[in-house]
């Protein structure tokens, strides 16, 4: 099972929603996004649209 999202698919999450999953801002550029597992990858969580969410890069870098 693969663990990164495409960029196809990242920018599907983008076009659908442009709020930062974590601060609740508008994300601007999809180079300033990165797409997280709302199930985490290493608890199970597949990498399915369904189970991503976008986020700004540097409020997911941030989370640790």
């Amino acid at each position: 099972d693969r663990r990164l999202y495409t960029y196809e698919e990242k920018k599907a999450l983008f076009d659908t929603n442009k709020t930062c999953h974590i601060c609740s801002n508008e994300i601007a550029f999809l180079e300033d996004a990165h797409v997280d597992h709302l199930e985490r990858y290493s608890e199970g969580g597949r990498t399915l649209i369904r189970n991503g969410k976008i986020s700004h890069r540097y409020c997911n870098l941030q989370k640790g």
